[in-house]
């Protein structure tokens, strides 16, 4: 995942997060019930702090989540990229002739053994 995609996922969590349309609607109502004298000014205050706090608690969930996808990406892209993979190709393909000759030798041992039943 490149640098530029990285931006664009933080961004559109963070947007998810920051601009959540439950909160807009309930501060909406909030704010229509408070002006029309059906509701006490301190319910608005009390959503504005209770969406602040969902807000934090969310963003402390994100972070770690995030920093560790990054990690765990840039992990792989390091490996990907290094070349450093002739060595682990050319162990796979000895362990695979490996298995290859010991298949064939198993293979004629057990005809070895149905032919003598």
């Amino acid at each position: 995942m490149s640098l530029k995609s990285n931006d664009k996922l933080l961004s559109d969590l963070l947007e998810r997060i920051l601009f959540n349309e439950k909160d807009f609607d309930d501060f909406k109502s909030v704010i229509f019930n408070v002006s029309i004298g059906k509701n006490d000014p301190r319910l608005l205050k009390e959503k504005i702090i209770s969406s602040r706090v969902r807000i934090l608690e969310e963003l402390k969930d994100l972070f770690p989540f995030y920093m560790n996808q990054i990690i765990k990406k840039q992990s792989i892209e390091k490996f990907v990229n290094e070349g450093n993979n002739s060595g682990l190709i050319e162990e796979l393909r000895d362990k695979d002739d490996f298995l290859t000759k010991i298949g064939s030798r198993i293979d004629v041992i057990f005809k070895k053994i149905k032919e003598k039943e």
